[in-house]
């Protein structure tokens, strides 16, 4: 998860409808962290199957915006994309963010 919010630990990370109950757990700061739209989508869509069913582990791709990561992600698609469309190659030894889809790997959140 990104922001300032999601590092602290005595900070409850609460998405609304799924455990908004978390709201009234409020600890010594008066304040709560929102997940990545992603994994609060993902929430959202799971919490009603969880209430039915015992799952024990869910595989998710969640495709996101190279604008998504940081200003120096996007300045260097901005870059590759001004190459390759006036026909100039890319380094070889260079991810390719341009037409191209962004590998990054999450952390396991499993029990």
């Amino acid at each position: 998860m990104l922001g300032v919010c999601s590092a602290l630990s005595d900070v409850p990370v609460v998405v609304p409808t799924v455990n908004e109950s978390q709201l009234f757990e409020l600890r010594q700061r008066n304040i709560i962290s929102l997940p990545d739209p992603q994994v609060s989508q993902l929430a959202l869509t799971l919490a009603p199957i969880l209430q039915e069913t015992n799952l024990n582990q869910v595989f998710v791709t969640s495709s996101l915006p190279a604008s998504y990561t940081d200003a120096e992600t996007v300045t260097k698609l901005a870059g590759q994309t001004a190459r390759l469309l006036n026909g100039i190659p890319l380094d070889e030894e260079e991810t390719r963010l341009a037409f191209d889809v962004y590998p990054h790997q999450a952390p396991n959140l499993s029990n």
